[in-house]
């Protein structure tokens, strides 16, 4: 009899209904454009847009990525510029010491590099070299005869 007591099932979840009288949804204008603001059931309140819960944290988080769990930080979405920045500053110091991106992922030529030439010369050599011809004109139309 106590096996089959144990066996019931318990009410083991969270209610995720919304309070009375309240709706799923708000809307919100930004720049012209009218975004939803959903309602948040764990927190309890509308959420910004593009926000999202995060489950870890037990928040809601403006702008939630991620969350990387071996650091337990809530890793935000960066903006594009910052990327852009990244990605200028990484091209320009592989010019500088006359490295391929290729060589740079392999860790080919970590400690000496046998193409560095110095900084001004792997500069002036990268703007100035001309780019090699192509070998297949692939913009060329061929007829090819049996």
């Amino acid at each position: 009899m106590v096996f089959f007591l144990y066996r019931i099932p318990k009410k083991n979840y969270v209610d995720l209904s919304l309070p009375k009288g309240r709706t799923a949804f708000t809307t919100v204008k930004i720049n012209g454009t009218i975004v939803k603001g959903y309602w948040c059931v764990h927190c309890n309140h509308f959420k910004e847009p593009r926000s999202k819960h995060c489950y870890v944290c037990n928040n809601c988080v403006t702008r939630f990525d991620h969350h990387c769990v071996c650091s337990l930080y809530i890793i935000y979405t960066i903006p594009a510029s910052l990327l852009l920045i990244n990605l200028f500053f990484y091209h320009l110091k592989m010019i500088l010491s006359n490295r391929t991106t290729y060589e740079d992922i392999q860790g080919m030529y970590a400690q000496d590099n046998p193409f560095d030439e110095g900084k001004f010369s792997n500069l002036k050599k990268f703007l100035l070299t001309p780019v090699n011809k192509r070998q297949v004109e692939w913009t060329e139309i061929v007829k090819v005869t049996l």
